[in-house]
């Protein structure tokens, strides 16, 4: 690929807070505020901080394997959990994206006229096409789209935390309503919303110098994330507080607190209308993200010689995309949206489990990688700390995912290994 179809630095940090800015933060501030109370903001620097030798192992990785990705990362120890961990990170990624979607098609069919009309999943799949289409063009495209997707979902981020400062309030963040046993269940749902910071990895080949850019894009922005999202949880609890007894979703917060904000209803409903909108496109700018990005992992795979019809999936069109791998990921985002229709929740705990799965086989390999290499007793430390947090992620994420899901994902791990060992011999 020519340099100037590359992407810089800035845009790759883009890429990265499009994918987890998306519809995990605003779902989850009804269920962080539900079932851990006031104790729900803290939940986003807890986990990010138990995630911090992730990231710092993910970055040392990127920096010395900058093209391949995930598989790269795995591969350094055996071709397998290369191949395990970039199948699951694949399919994790399109069941997160089958939420957003979905969150997104919501959103819109509340401001649009005659969209309510259209069957939510039809509505899903017209999105999912449009998205295809895009994703067949060059680089650029995607980047501007992007950046389109990127200000739309600011709105209601900086609304938020504007109104928490107006009406800063913390009477209601008392110790009493700290509920510490929610916590546990809640885990899986801030997972789903932090996951995404490794995006670079799977764009390495495509981003200017990835040696040094690629960690980079993953410091900056998990660092914005983990920042941004406690401070919006804690505004949105202090904003919301009295009414959550009422509420039986996340769509009835922005209209509580818009209604908060003004005292004409008149203007709080026409605020309501555009939070509903940018959140809408927050939701759908992180799906087109995920499909953005995440051929490229289906594309290594192939490159490799691991999956059926590899010739086919190595394929590019003339703006240097992998067009069958593009329409692959598709038809399987398709799958999760028809099979999940009334399970959102279910969908973002087996999206996380996908993840997770990756970030694990990518702490193991990091770490025998130093034992060939006498690596630093530090880089040991972080490791093993790394490897640790991501077995707890995992054992949160299965025993909060349902029998079926947890089923489903586990066929998908045995198909993809069935197939590694065909393509093997």
């Amino acid at each position: 690929m020519s340099s100037s179809k590359k992407l810089s630095l800035l845009s790759a940090v883009f890429i990265n807070l499009n994918v987890m800015i998306g519809a995990g933060l605003f779902i989850n501030t009804y269920d962080l505020s539900a079932k851990a109370g006031a104790a729900g903001f803290l939940l986003y620097p807890l986990i990010g901080v138990c995630m911090l030798p992730l990231i710092a192992i993910t970055g040392k990785l990127v920096g010395l394997f900058p093209t391949g990705g995930l598989y790269a990362f795995g591969t350094s120890y055996s071709p397998f959990l290369g191949f395990l961990s970039c199948w699951s990170y694949f399919f994790g990624k399109l069941a997160s994206c089958a939420v957003m979607l979905s969150v997104g098609a919501t959103m819109l069919q509340k401001i649009v006229p005659g969209l309510d009309a259209i069957n939510i999943t039809t509505l899903c799949l017209i999105i999912l096409a449009i998205y295809t289409i895009l994703n067949l063009q060059n680089m650029k495209v995607g980047v501007w789209v992007q950046s389109f997707f990127l200000t739309s979902k600011a709105i209601p981020i900086i609304f938020v935390i504007v109104a928490g400062i107006l009406l800063f309030d913390t009477s209601h963040i008392t110790p009493d309503l700290f509920i510490w046993s929610g916590m546990a269940s809640c885990i899986p749902l801030v997972l789903y919303s932090l996951c995404g910071f490794e995006t670079a990895c799977a764009l390495g080949r495509n981003i200017e110098n990835p040696a040094v850019n690629g960690p980079k894009a993953v410091y900056y922005s998990f660092g914005t994330i983990m920042l941004l999202y406690g401070i919006f949880q804690a505004c949105i609890y202090m904003n919301s507080y009295q009414a959550l007894a009422t509420l039986t979703s996340y769509e009835g917060i922005f209209p509580t607190i818009a209604h908060g904000l003004f005292s004409s209803s008149f203007i709080a409903n026409k605020v309501t209308i555009l939070l509903s909108f940018a959140i809408g496109s927050s939701a759908l700018g992180g799906a087109y993200g995920i499909l953005f990005a995440n051929p490229w992992n289906l594309y290594t795979l192939a490159e490799h010689n691991h999956t059926i019809g590899s010739q086919a999936i190595t394929l590019f069109n003339r703006h240097q995309t992998p067009w069958v791998a593009v329409l692959i990921e598709s038809s399987i985002c398709a799958m999760f949206l028809l099979c999940n229709q009334q399970s959102l929740l279910s969908l973002r705990s087996t999206a996380a489990l996908g993840i997770i799965i990756a970030y694990t086989i990518s702490a193991w390999a990091y770490y025998h990688l130093l034992q060939k290499n006498n690596g630093a007793k530090q880089d040991f430390i972080i490791s093993g700390a790394a490897f640790i947090s991501c077995m707890l992620f995992i054992t949160s994420c299965a025993m909060t995912t349902k029998f079926a899901s947890l089923l489903l994902f586990i066929m998908i791990l045995s198909m993809g290994s069935i197939m590694f060992i065909y393509k093997s011999k």
